[in-house]
């Protein structure tokens, strides 16, 4: 089983709300779309830290963030193309004054997942009844938030 280590970011705004994106969900059948938070795989030689970054920037146009602390990793097992996939995914939260998203770094394969991208306060995350992921993500967003 091949390991992919990738970085989430918890990206909060000033107003403490966090950004996340609807995808078509690539990772598992089901829920066939769902609302997660920017990130992406560390290329070799790249820090964590450096990847959440460029992923920010890419997915987002966000260059200004302040990188905070690693909340956690969790691990997903699936399979793409024949091959079996650890994704190792490390949440790190991040803070940002920016509001502004520009999609236009996305890579191809990306802007045709992203169905939308919105700022959550803790509360509608918590009565909504969309997909997230992590499953936990609206008593994650509401720990960093208070």
């Amino acid at each position: 089983m091949r390991i992919r280590p990738t970085v989430r970011v918890i990206l909060l705004d000033p107003a403490g709300r966090v950004l996340l994106l609807h995808f078509h969900n690539r990772l598992t059948a089901e829920p066939p779309t769902l609302w997660a938070t920017p990130g992406g795989g560390i290329e070799a030689g790249e820090t964590m830290e450096a990847a959440a970054r460029r992923e920010i920037r890419e997915e987002t146009g966000i260059a200004d963030l302040e990188l905070g602390p690693v909340l956690r990793t969790e691990d997903i097992a699936t399979e793409r193309a024949g091959e079996a996939l650890l994704f190792r995914m490390t949440f790190i939260l991040a803070r940002t004054a920016t509001t502004a998203i520009d999609l236009s770094g996305c890579l191809p394969d990306e802007k045709d997942d992203i169905l939308d991208v919105r700022w959550w306060t803790a509360e509608a995350l918590a009565a909504g009844a969309e997909a997230f992921r992590p499953l936990d993500l609206p008593d994650l967003v509401r720990t960093v938030t208070v």
